[in-house]
């Protein structure tokens, strides 16, 4: 089992918000279980979920089984670490 870095969650990050709104992103790996699952759960954070949110809608979408303690994790990291910096932008809008 192949364990997602939040490094690799914030270039995942970088790439779906270049990405034209209308454009659909595929997501796999090699076996279209656990990272692409997790990946999946990443996009919905970047689109404003919370981690808890977003695995849900991936669990709802079929994938089940794939939520592991350490992705649960790196998925809750994400999610604050979005949080925290859409909390400085706003800030930064303000002044």
């Amino acid at each position: 089992m192949a364990i997602v870095s939040l490094g690799q969650l914030e270039r995942f990050r970088k790439i779906i918000q270049a990405v034209h709104p209308n454009i659909k992103v595929l997501i796999h790996c090699s076996t279209g279980r656990g990272r692409a699952a997790t990946f999946g759960a990443a996009y919905w954070i970047v689109k404003g979920s919370s981690a808890t949110e977003a695995i849900k809608r991936i669990e709802e979408a079929g994938y089940q089984d794939w939520e592991t303690p350490e992705r649960k994790v790196v998925l809750g990291e994400f999610a604050e670490h979005r949080n925290r910096e859409a909390q400085r932008s706003e800030k930064g809008a303000m002044t």
